[in-house]
């Protein structure tokens, strides 16, 4: 892992996948959700997550990890993110095969980890 992906500094976040097919499954599960907020150009990721926001009026860390859940996953290459107490993302990563996750850069405190957009585990870093 480099030293880009510790404390705050995150992979953008890109939508992976058959977006037709995870939109279905998204208004499937939130009924409130329309045609126009669920639209998504290529590279307008922030503006579908701003839409998402606001009409289920959730966080954007929230919105993402709703989003990450109808996407399709590498189960060789997991992702994991590791969210501060307030819900805050602080890191998020795909691990190659034996690739061990660098937890060097995060200050003390209580964080939860997510394999693949669901909870994992409670941290404790001292």
């Amino acid at each position: 892992m480099t030293d880009t992906a510790i404390k705050g500094a995150t992979d953008p976040f890109k939508i992976t996948g058959n977006w037709a097919d995870q939109s279905k499954q998204l208004k499937s599960k939130f009924s409130q959700l329309t045609d126009a907020d669920l639209k998504f150009e290529a590279g307008q990721e922030s503006e579908l997550l701003s839409r998402v926001e606001s009409r289920l009026c959730k966080n954007r860390e929230e919105v993402k990890a709703i989003i990450r859940n109808v996407q399709p996953h590498n189960k060789a290459n997991p992702e994991v993110c590791i969210f501060n107490f307030c819900g805050k993302e602080i890191l998020c990563s795909v691990l190659e095969s034996d690739e061990k996750l660098n937890l060097s850069g995060i200050d003390y405190g209580i964080y939860f980890a997510t394999v693949d957009g669901k909870y994992f585990s409670k941290l404790i870093i001292r």
